[in-house]
Protein backbone atom coordinates (compact mmCIF):
# COMPACT_ATOMS: atom_id res chain seq x y z
CA UNK A 1 0.00 0.00 0.00
CA UNK A 2 1.04 3.19 -0.74
CA UNK A 3 2.02 5.88 1.83
CA UNK A 4 1.56 9.36 1.05
CA UNK A 5 1.55 12.59 2.82
CA UNK A 6 -0.27 15.54 2.33
CA UNK A 7 0.19 19.05 3.87
CA UNK A 8 -1.56 21.96 4.52
CA UNK A 9 -1.36 25.02 5.99
CA UNK A 10 -2.86 28.83 6.13
CA UNK A 11 -1.08 32.00 6.26
CA UNK A 12 1.71 33.71 4.40
CA UNK A 13 5.16 32.50 3.69
CA UNK A 14 6.85 32.80 7.63
CA UNK A 15 10.08 31.62 9.16
CA UNK A 16 7.68 29.29 10.96
CA UNK A 17 5.49 27.67 8.57
CA UNK A 18 8.51 27.32 6.50
CA UNK A 19 10.05 25.38 9.26
CA UNK A 20 7.43 22.93 9.92
CA UNK A 21 6.85 22.94 6.71
CA UNK A 22 10.77 21.43 6.43
CA UNK A 23 9.79 19.44 9.06
CA UNK A 24 7.06 18.03 7.84
CA UNK A 25 8.06 16.99 4.43
CA UNK A 26 11.59 15.55 6.34
CA UNK A 27 9.59 13.50 8.44
CA UNK A 28 7.54 11.62 5.87
CA UNK A 29 10.88 11.13 3.78
CA UNK A 30 12.60 9.57 7.32
CA UNK A 31 9.24 7.25 7.71
CA UNK A 32 9.05 5.85 3.90
CA UNK A 33 5.82 8.24 2.49
CA UNK A 34 6.31 7.48 -0.91
CA UNK A 35 4.49 11.34 -2.12
CA UNK A 36 4.40 14.23 -0.12
CA UNK A 37 1.19 16.38 -1.57
CA UNK A 38 1.46 20.14 -0.70
CA UNK A 39 -2.24 22.00 -0.65
CA UNK A 40 -1.87 25.44 -2.49
CA UNK A 41 -4.00 27.69 -0.90
CA UNK A 42 -4.69 25.57 2.32
CA UNK A 43 -7.80 23.63 2.75
CA UNK A 44 -10.01 26.34 0.73
CA UNK A 45 -7.46 25.48 -2.35
CA UNK A 46 -8.58 22.08 -1.53
CA UNK A 47 -12.05 22.04 -1.65
CA UNK A 48 -12.23 24.69 -4.54
CA UNK A 49 -9.52 23.02 -6.91
CA UNK A 50 -9.90 19.24 -5.74
CA UNK A 51 -6.17 18.48 -5.58
CA UNK A 52 -3.41 19.17 -3.90
CA UNK A 53 -1.06 21.83 -6.05
CA UNK A 54 2.48 20.54 -5.70
CA UNK A 55 3.97 16.53 -5.79
CA UNK A 56 7.34 15.14 -5.21
CA UNK A 57 8.55 12.08 -4.33
CA UNK A 58 9.64 11.62 -1.04
CA UNK A 59 13.39 10.97 -0.78
CA UNK A 60 14.11 13.37 -3.43
CA UNK A 61 16.40 17.19 -1.83
CA UNK A 62 14.81 20.16 -2.87
CA UNK A 63 16.40 21.75 -5.82
CA UNK A 64 17.40 24.99 -5.81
Amino acid sequence: MAKNVIIGQSGGPTAVINSSLAGVYKAACSLGADKVYGMKYGIEGLLKEGNAGAERPAGRPHEH
